[in-house]
This record gives structure tokens, C-alpha cells and sequence, in this order.
């Protein structure tokens, strides 16, 4: 929690000096969120059963962090697919760019509306569903296979489909342009760094509706990915970044779902599996997201007085 929460300040503090588009601002700062909200509920409230109402707004909430920390999830890897795919449409003289679009009311609507639908629709057919009379505050076992288990099924197929997507455009035969050349999806992390860093120091263009423009060797115009793009990270370190979040988001969940259904023995051991997996991911996103970049840890020193 310390670490997701410094995270999420560090994000809200320095937001105009960090080098991330506004749809991995937005994406990372919900999934901080949302894993926090899991692990601090689960923390300080699975087991309390004694209080009926608790219990139940525990389920509740539980259950909705869950879907929507695995649907932001899979949004940042269909972004980072679109990103590995886009290609910029051919230059038609005299055309204005496109306007760039604005899809982030659409993001919430699908990682918060969908979870927010499932949690509404289960609560309204039997508020009981979330307590039985079980030594933890969750789901009752046949309604969770409809709400949660068979949603979850579908989540993690469509995610990993979309990491495999994208891991075979980093690595295979289609990172190379139709002309024979290298496309920007299979430039290294250092080309890649100097181009944009030379991108940055010739001035870029804005059109009217705020998007990037890249003017090219012959003086033409040509419109960059609309918000996608990371200034400091490729895309696939990005890519691996989310991997090992979400397996390392699933291994706590895991780790966490056995430790208060299993019997003595096995729950010490998952208790403890449970706190090195919720460690390591929230070590981990700090460490990615902050204390590996140079813009954020540039911004923690002007915080410093001198």
C-alpha cells in the first residue's frame, strides 16, 4: 500500500513533468488505485463475519476491485497492441489532420461500468450473496460462477490474447516495414530514446485538437499515434512491465483466496506467499514506475530543498 499510494502522489504531483501520454497517466493511476483498494480491504475486512452489513459492503467491494483491476489491465495491453500496430495513414496533400480522439470516457465506462453492472445485478438479485456462513466475507460459491469466476475466465483470455499479439509484433517477422526497412516497433530502446528526444528539441507541431504532429524530411505534416506513446520506456519494456503485474496482481489474489479457505497448515504457508506476492508487486510498480525514471526522480530532487 505504501508503495502503490507514493506512486499514485508521485503521478498526482508531477504530473506536467513526468513523460507519459494522458492514457498511461490515467491507466496506471486506476490500476494503483484499484490494486490498493483490493489488498486494504482484503486486509481489514475478509473476516468479518460477525458484522453482517461489513461484511457484505466487503464482498461488494471486493469483488468489483477485482474485475476492475484486471480490466484496466487488459485496456493498457490493448492500448499497447494498438500502439505495436498503428501505422500513419499516407499523407494526402492538402488534408487537414484527423482529430484526435478522446477515448478515456470510454475506458472508464468498460474497466469501472462493467464490474459496476455485475456487482449491481448480484447485489439486487440476493444482497445475501455476499456472506454465507463461511470464516471469510465473499461471494457464495454458485452465484460467483456467473459474477465473477466466468467474467474473470473471459477477462484473462482476452488479455493474454492481446500480450501474445503484441509480443509476436515486437519479435516477429511483422516489426519490419512492407519496404524492407525497420519500422519504429523494432527500434531499440536507445534509437528510440534519441528520436523522440530530437522530436522534442526541433519543437513539435499541435493541431487544434491538441494531437502530436511529426513533420517529416520533405516539410510534410504526418500525425503521430494519438496519446499512446511512453517518453522514456518502448513499448516492449512497457509490455513487460504489465505482464509481470498482472501475474504478479494474480499470484497475490491466489495466494490470498487460499489463505482464508484453506485449513491451518496451508493457510500459514499461503499467508505467507500471500505477503511476499502483495510485496513484490507493490515494490515493483514503484520501482518501474518511479524510481527507474528519470523524469520522476529529476522531480523528487526539485521537491528537495536545496
Amino acid at each position: 500500500l505504501l508503495c502503490l499510494f507514493s506512486t499514485i502522489i508521485t503521478y498526482i504531483l508531477n504530473h506536467s513533468s513526468i513523460h507519459v501520454s494522458r492514457k498511461g497517466w490515467h491507466m496506471l493511476l486506476n490500476l494503483c488505485f484499484h490494486m490498493a483498494m483490493t489488498s486494504a480491504v482484503f486486509a481489514g475486512g475478509i473476516t468479518l463475519t460477525n458484522y453482517h452489513m461489513v461484511c457484505q459492503a466487503v464482498g461488494i467491494t471486493l469483488h468489483y476491485s477485482s474485475l476492475s483491476t484486471l480490466l484496466w489491465m487488459g485496456v493498457k495491453a490493448r492500448v499497447l497492441h494498438k500502439e505495436l500496430t498503428w501505422r500513419a495513414p499516407p499523407p494526402q496533400e492538402g488534408d487537414l489532420a484527423p482529430p484526435a480522439p478522446r477515448p478515456m470516457l470510454r475506458f472508464y465506462l468498460i474497466a469501472g461500468g462493467i464490474p459496476l453492472i455485475i456487482c449491481g445485478i448480484t447485489a439486487a438479485v440476493n444482497i445475501h450473496n455476499y456472506r454465507d456462513h463461511s470464516p471469510y466475507c465473499w461471494l457464495v460459491w454458485r452465484p460467483s460462477l456467473g459474477a465473477f469466476y466466468i467474467p474473470v475466465a473471459l477477462i484473462l483470455l482476452i488479455t493474454w490474447i492481446y500480450f501474445l499479439c503484441a509480443g509476436l509484433r515486437l519479435r516477429g517477422p511483422l516489426a519490419q516495414s512492407p519496404k524492407g526497412g525497420t519500422s519504429r516497433v523494432s527500434l531499440e530502446t536507445g534509437e528510440e530514446l534519441r528520436g523522440s528526444t530530437r522530436l522534442r528539441s526541433s519543437g513539435p507541431l499541435l493541431n487544434d485538437s491538441g494531437s502530436l504532429l511529426a513533420t517529416g524530411s520533405a516539410g510534410v505534416v504526418t500525425p503521430r499515434p494519438p496519446e499512446d506513446g511512453d517518453g522514456l520506456y518502448s513499448p516492449g519494456v512497457q509490455l513487460g512491465a504489465l505482464v509481470t503485474t498482472h501475474f504478479l496482481y494474480l499470484a497475490m489474489w491466489a495466494c490470498g483466496a487460499l489463505a482464508v479457505s484453506q485449513r491451518w497448515l496451508p493457510r500459514v504457508v499461503c499467508s505467507c506467499l500471500y505477503g511476499a506476492a502483495a510485496s513484490a508487486l507493490g515494490l515493483f510498480v514503484f520501482t518501474h514506475h518511479c524510481a527507474r525514471r528519470r523524469d520522476v526522480r529529476a522531480s523528487w530532487r526539485a521537491c528537495c530543498p536545496q
